[in-house]
C-alpha cells in the first residue's frame, strides 16, 4: 500500500511539469494557499501572488511549448499529509540548450494532501552546473574552464582597451 501512496504525487508532479511545459495557466489552481516558492534564478522568495506574476511573466517571455525530460523522481511522504517530491530533469529551450554551463534543473515540491489530489506548498528550482568531473560535488572543473574562457576573452578586450 505505501508503494501505491507513492506513486500517486509522482504523478501529480509529473502532469504539472507536464502542464507548465504546455504553458497552461491552470497550474494555478495547483498552488496552495500559504504557497512559497524559489525560482532557481534570483535570490527572491514568492508568496502565492508573486508567483504567479513570474509565472505569468515566464509564459510571456517563453511562449511556445516545450518539452521537460525527466531523469529521476523520489518520493518521501512526511508527517501530517505532506509529501515530498524532488525531480531532476532537463528543460528543452533555448536558453539552456545555448548555455552549456547549465546542465539540469533540480526541483523540490512540497505536497499537502487536499482530499484526492495535492495542493503545492513549496516549490524549489535550482540549476545545476555541467560538471566535467562527474565525480565532483563543487564543478570546480567547470569554474576553472569559465574563468579561463572569462580572462582569455574578455581579459584581451580590456587590454585593448587601455591600449
Amino acid at each position: 500500500m505505501e508503494s501505491e501512496n507513492l506513486v500517486m504525487p509522482e504523478k501529480f508532479v509529473r502532469d504539472y511539469l507536464k502542464s507548465y511545459s504546455k504553458r497552461d495557466l491552470s497550474v494555478i489552481s495547483l498552488y496552495d494557499k500559504d504557497f512559497m516558492g524559489l525560482d532557481g534564478i534570483s535570490v527572491k522568495i514568492y508568496d502565492r501572488e508573486s508567483w504567479i506574476d513570474a509565472l505569468k511573466h515566464d509564459y510571456k517571455e517563453i511562449p511556445v511549448p516545450f518539452k521537460i525530460t525527466i531523469f529521476d523522481c523520489n518520493v518521501q511522504e512526511i508527517k501530517h499529509g505532506y509529501t515530498l517530491v524532488t525531480v531532476i530533469s532537463y528543460w528543452h529551450i533555448p536558453i539552456f540548450e545555448n548555455a552549456p554551463e547549465f546542465d539540469k534543473l533540480r526541483t523540490v515540491f512540497l505536497l499537502a494532501l487536499d482530499n484526492d489530489t495535492f495542493k503545492i506548498v513549496h516549490l524549489s528550482n535550482s540549476l545545476s552546473l555541467l560538471p566535467l568531473n562527474n565525480h565532483d560535488v563543487y564543478p570546480t572543473e567547470l569554474v576553472k574552464f569559465l574563468k579561463h574562457f572569462k580572462e582569455g576573452t574578455f581579459g584581451n578586450l580590456k587590454n585593448q582597451e587601455e591600449e
